[in-house]
């Protein structure tokens, strides 16, 4: 089978993250979440217009007590929407994609769709894992949500926005090389494709 282009890619993943984002802020104003939600916006204008004090504040100063207090009230405020999109990305790409034999909705339009090396239906934990790997544009990392959604409870504000800070730059480090080699290698795969021995191919 023939691997699917990168731009037959890129559509389906604008349609799936149209899907996706809708669903979470469905459920995000549920009542019994929205409230969680109203004090995670709260605590997130209040991290901006500390930045917007410190806008040209050097590495010292972002990780100043001041700032890594209120960086660690958006952390435990944000638990709650973490959860909600880790159980969505994971549903809708994971479980729905294999019962769906490796298509989402935005694959199903571009016709394409997810296979292992031996063009063979794709297992659900190389989907889960898949896309809780790498950083989605426009959702963010599954792994980060939920490595933060731990380590808030763990570790000291300081340490917190330290660790945090370097798992998220070495994800979306990753995620662009990933990217870059959908865009230039022959097959198409990127750098997950390759781990986990799957690969997009046209139907």
């Amino acid at each position: 089978m023939k691997e699917a282009t990168p731009l037959k890619r890129l559509g389906a993943y604008l349609v799936d993250l149209l899907l996706v984002s809708f669903v979470i802020s469905l459920v995000i104003n549920i009542n019994v979440i929205s409230k969680y939600y109203d004090k995670y916006n709260k605590s997130y204008e209040e991290f901006n217009d500390l930045i917007v004090k410190y806008q040209d504040m050097e590495l010292d100063d972002a990780f100043s007590e001041e700032v890594t207090s209120i960086y660690y009230k958006v952390a435990k405020n944000s638990v709650v929407n973490n959860i909600v999109v880790i159980v969505v990305v994971l549903l809708y790409f994971g479980v729905f994609q294999k019962f769906n034999h490796g298509q989402t909705i935005g694959k199903k339009l571009m016709k394409i769709k997810t296979i292992n090396n031996n063009d063979k239906e794709v297992n659900l934990l190389n989907l889960l894992l898949k896309y809780s790997m790498f950083f989605l544009p426009g959702i963010g990392s599954v792994i980060i949500s939920l490595l933060s959604s731990i380590l808030v409870y763990v570790l000291n504000s300081y340490i917190y926005m330290l660790v945090i800070f370097n798992i998220n730059f070495v994800v979306i480090i990753i995620s662009i090389v990933s990217y870059i080699m959908i865009l230039t290698r022959n097959d198409h795969k990127g750098l997950h494709d390759i781990i986990l021995k799957i690969k997009v191919v046209n139907e």
